[in-house]
């Protein structure tokens, strides 16, 4: 009954829209029971019984939110299809309890390959109690078991599944004699929508061994994207007639004039690209409707062909886009593993996020607080770096000054094999290797080539 209470005082508190419940160790469950747990709510929900005196899976969702599409039961994992009433996206959820037993847990990781080979690319999470490490470190005063870890890890990886970072603890089951382990987790496709907005909690645990796990979505403004410029638009001639046109609209070579025509590319490659490609995703997406309609009509021989090249021609931008997204060197352009590139950007994104940041002696979530804190920490950095930077020039300056001086006292006289550098012209100089550096650097940080730049200006 206490445990019963502890659920009841969770969910009143957190308001979840689906909840899955490990180790129940009852054999029934009814609507009485459920309605306890979860009151003055319309509920569905799938059990699967303990086998003896162990085990035992709940998995419950809200009507008005849900639909059941599909499911299916096992000893130790109880999968769902959900849909998002009014016709919204389907997600496979799976609710596991993983056995104890070597050989146990080698099958039902075989099984959920063979499964993640029928999803046919769908929204999916696996979350619960896997009783198994990934690392050493998550396991403290416990056996490390390396086989089981490898294995586990091995079907992570096999299945392209991305785990989704506890942000508030470091274990989740806590046992006796100071044994600590992280056995609970949720891990996730890269087609699981904006992975990166993603947070998973520990929550306070009471009467239970584990600290329950919340998983919700949480939505931060972090304010405009920033612009990028892809490596594929600059193959198109068009872009480059453009560019060219946007920079022979106004004379001068002045840093001045070169920064404003700077500040007006992105919008100048954004318009082109809207125009010229448009949402690609959404396009090839189209088109591929639009192929499978013709073909399945037996439709003109040569608008499929001619439609068949079109997509062939943007999914290889696609691809490219994807790639630069990724960052992944190693592979040459053009190549087609499309999930692949995605479920690299959804590791960059999840590994770069800063979700907290010590602000003022305080750990802040704000986006605000951390931008600000972030904009602080660089003026800092670089106001220190200024400063180093012209002590060196200084010095740097002093010292070619001195050797110009002397050499102007041996012979000043205009021609002269020995005539050396006036002060003046020193500064000419100096002045104008400056401006070339400030022009170079201004068009990096516009995301370009500077060979493709220069001809323009």
């Amino acid at each position: 009954m206490e445990n019963k209470k502890n659920l009841r005082s969770l969910i009143t508190k957190w308001k979840p829209k689906v909840i899955c419940i490990q180790e129940t160790i009852i054999s029934g469950i009814d609507e009485k029971l459920i309605n306890f747990c979860w009151p003055n709510e319309h509920l569905s929900w799938m059990f699967q019984p303990p086998s003896g005196h162990s085990g035992g899976l709940l998995t419950v969702w809200k009507k008005e939110e849900f639909d059941l599409i599909n499911a299916e039961l096992r000893e130790n994992w109880v999968g769902v299809s959900l849909q998002f009433r009014n016709g919204g996206c389907v997600f496979n959820l799976f609710n596991v309890y993983a056995p104890h037993g070597t050989q146990e847990k080698l099958a039902m990781w075989q099984d959920f390959r063979r499964i993640d080979a029928l999803l046919d690319s769908s929204p999916t999470i696996f979350i619960g109690d896997f009783n198994e490490v990934r690392f050493q470190r998550e396991r403290t005063n416990c056996n490390i078991r390396p086989r089981e870890m490898r294995e586990f890890n091995s079907w992570i990886e096999d299945s392209n599944l991305l785990e989704i970072p506890l942000e508030n603890a470091n274990f989740t089951w806590i046992g006796p004699n100071g044994k600590r382990s992280t056995l609970d987790r949720a891990l996730s496709n890269s087609e699981w929508p904006n992975l990166a907005d993603w947070t998973l909690k520990a929550l306070s645990r009471k009467n239970s061994d584990h600290r329950g796990i919340l998983l919700r979505a949480k939505q931060q403004n972090w304010g405009p994207k920033p612009f990028r410029a892809f490596n594929v638009w600059l193959r198109n001639s068009s872009l480059n007639k453009e560019l060219e046109e946007h920079f022979s609209k106004s004379s001068g070579l002045t840093n001045h004039h070169l920064q404003q025509k700077l500040r007006n590319v992105k919008h100048v490659i954004k318009t082109w690209n809207l125009s010229m490609n448009g949402n690609i995703f959404q396009r090839i997406s189209e088109m591929e409707d639009k192929f499978a309609k013709l073909d399945e009509e037996n439709g003109p021989r040569n608008e499929l062909t001619i439609l068949k090249m079109s997509m062939e021609e943007l999914c290889l931008i696609r691809d490219s886009m994807l790639k630069q997204k990724a960052r992944v060197e190693w592979l040459k352009e053009g190549d087609r593993n499309s999930k692949f590139f995605n479920q690299a950007i959804q590791k960059i994104r999840v590994r770069n996020l800063i979700k907290k940041l010590l602000c003022k002696r305080r750990l802040s979530s704000d986006p605000l607080e951390i931008k600000q804190e972030a904009k602080a920490h660089f003026q800092q950095v670089f106001r220190k770096e200024k400063n180093s930077t012209s002590l060196v020039l200084k010095a740097s300056f002093l010292k070619k000054y001195q050797n110009w001086r002397s050499i102007e006292e041996v012979d000043t006289t205009p021609h002269s094999p020995n005539s050396g550098i006036t002060l003046q012209q020193f500064i000419d100089q100096r002045r104008k290797e400056k401006q070339q550096k400030l022009s170079d650097s201004k068009i990096k940080m516009a995301g370009l080539p500077i060979k493709s730049l220069k001809n323009y200006s």
